[in-house]
């Protein structure tokens, strides 16, 4: 029942060295950017990907702008793969991935998702490019990487998102057309912008959402049940609802408040009753908010569960396949694994340790063996660990990848159509996409 979530869940109270923490969360947290950069001079290659030695700019890490980072002079050596691995057999348990590609984005790729945006049976990358100064361009802009389903991506396609600054991206069908749209989280405008889809590689700016006080991450689903799908995004103090009309507009926002910087929102069904409940991660408390759904629209309080550190993305999957859904939560100390249990309620959290800064994780099941792992993005140390599924919820570390510069978002998918997925990177500081393919 319900009760058992409510049941661990209680106003934080946070040990005295936590605050510090708290406090430099939140500076580190709203400088998603950089202020007096200088253009890398880099150039990409025909399809769009740099070459090994590129320069991707002076200014990346290291730049005073609240952000600490690990800019090792000798990158670690890669990873020992299986010797099975390469020859072009999928093999239950072996973990093929190659070190990243990247693909130059424009400026500051804040986030990503990724979806088949031109319909044409390939996954796509779309980023929003914040570009916090301006420093390529007055125009806001959100950009596509179009892959080829060989697992390279074309050279950004910019598409004006109108107002300042592109943080967010979240793709859905919100117009019931049957292609993907694209949500545009606009920090400091406070809105949401609505690119809808017109095909042919056509994005077109549909209008305005109300999202708060510094918006950063969305989320979409049903919330009323009417099969149209709505959006929320965590903004300062709240977490903005807005309901579809089912022609790619929303009605005005509604407002759930909580005290603090909130980041990220989820739109799920977490108790498995058939209607869409709420979740969204507080930095300043460092707990995780719940709303349960009535399926009529109405979202009530469901309490809040602390978290071991500062929570920033929320990932859910069926780790143990039990049919109750269980929720990752990035923290500054690593990933914090709920497992569900019937009615909404979770059995006592555990941590897996990861890299140093996790941002966010991508679940899916990168070793082919019937279980669901998780990728874990670490801003800080500039990698993601990849922590396998041993069965019943428990993940175990196997490899770590490098990525570039601040990465700010992750999300897994099938790039080269092999069958195993693969994952895309966002970043933010380096101005790339990267990817990081299978290769059984």
């Amino acid at each position: 029942m319900r009760g058992a979530i409510m049941g661990i869940s209680r106003m934080v109270s946070l040990r005295p060295w936590l605050f510090g923490l708290v406090a430099f969360g939140a500076t580190g947290l709203l400088a998603c950017g950089r202020s007096g950069i200088d253009l890398p001079g880099d150039e990409p290659v025909a399809d769009g990907a740099l070459e090994v030695g590129d320069e991707l700019g002076d200014d990346g890490p290291g730049m005073e702008d609240g952000v600490v980072f690990v800019d090792p002079d000798e990158p670690e050596p890669p990873e020992p793969r299986p010797e099975s691995c390469g020859n072009g057999t999928v093999e239950a348990g072996e973990l093929c991935h190659l070190p990243q590609v990247e693909y130059w984005s424009r400026i500051d790729p804040c986030a990503l998702d990724v979806g088949d945006i031109n319909g044409d049976g390939h996954l796509d990358v779309v980023t929003p490019n914040s570009d916090f100064d301006h420093a390529e361009t007055l125009d806001n802009l959100t950009s596509v990487l179009y892959g080829d389903g060989q697992g390279h991506l074309s050279e950004p396609v910019p598409y004006v998102s109108g107002d300042d600054i592109p943080v967010g991206v979240r793709v859905a069908d919100v117009d019931g057309s049957g292609m993907l749209d694209v949500v545009v989280v606009n920090s400091d405008a406070g809105t949401l912008t609505v690119l809808l889809n017109f095909g042919d590689q056509q994005l077109g700016d549909a209008g305005r959402v109300g999202a708060g006080e510094a918006p950063v991450i969305a989320d979409v689903g049903d919330v009323n049940g009417d099969g149209v799908l709505d959006v929320a995004v965590a903004a300062t103090n709240e977490v903005r609802v807005a309901l579809g009309r089912g022609d790619g507009n929303f009605e005005p926002s509604a407002s759930f408040p909580r005290e603090g910087i909130l980041w990220a929102t989820r739109l799920l069904d977490l108790d498995g009753d058939g209607a869409t409940d709420m979740l969204a991660t507080n930095t300043t408390t460092a707990t995780m908010h719940v709303w349960y759904g009535d399926g009529l629209g109405q979202l009530l309080d469901g309490g809040q569960l602390d978290m071991p550190g500062l929570p920033l993305g929320i990932a859910d999957a069926d780790l143990d396949v039990d049919g109750n859904l269980d929720l990752l939560v990035s923290h500054s100390f690593g990933l914090a694994v709920l497992m569900g249990q019937p009615g909404g309620g979770f059995a006592p959290m555990t941590n897996v340790t990861a890299g140093v800064g996790p941002r966010d994780a991508a679940v899916a099941d990168y070793d082919q063996d019937g279980i669901l792992d998780a990728a874990v993005l670490n801003s800080t140390s500039q990698d993601v660990t990849m922590t396998i599924g041993r069965g019943g919820g428990e993940l175990e570390i196997e490899a770590t990848y490098a990525v570039g510069s601040l990465p700010s978002g992750i999300e897994a998918g099938d790039f080269n159509e092999d069958g195993v997925p693969d994952l895309a990177i966002s970043n933010q500081l380096s101005n790339t996409v990267g990817l990081i393919l299978s290769d059984p």
